[in-house]
């Protein structure tokens, strides 16, 4: 379903600059990364074959190096890969109370949003 054509030019320039990012979105990601205390992680759809391409776009943004990983789709459906990569960043890392996702997904997020409160965590979602 996703090429790599999804993630070059025309529709991704090969070298994003500040104009293509999501200002929001990136500032927050760029202060968690900042945070000693945070876990910033991308959990993606995207298939891992497109791994280097997704490195690339995330070092132009300066998000290169996220402590929580780099995660691209290995199997299955997206809302239920997420999921448990989410659970599995969550084992590492019990000290965790607080879970912030940015999505464009409204579909997927609720799935989220109860797995991670059936857990007893504070959950805030941003659509994006």
């Amino acid at each position: 379903m996703w090429e790599l054509a999804s993630l070059s030019p025309p529709h991704v320039p090969t070298d994003p600059g500040p104009e293509w990012w999501n200002g929001g979105v990136l500032s927050a990601a760029q202060e968690s990364m900042g945070d000693p205390g945070a876990v910033t992680a991308l959990i993606t759809g995207r298939p891992a074959r497109l791994r280097s391409r997704v490195e690339e776009i995330l070092r132009s943004g300066g998000l290169s190096g996220l402590n929580g990983g780099t995660h691209l789709l290995t199997g299955g459906d997206t809302g239920s890969f997420k999921i448990r990569t989410m659970l599995g960043i969550l084992e590492s890392n019990p000290s965790v109370r607080t879970v912030e996702i940015w999505d464009d997904r409204e579909d997927l997020v609720e799935r989220y949003r109860t797995a991670l409160e059936g857990l007893g965590l504070r959950v805030i979602v941003h659509i994006v």
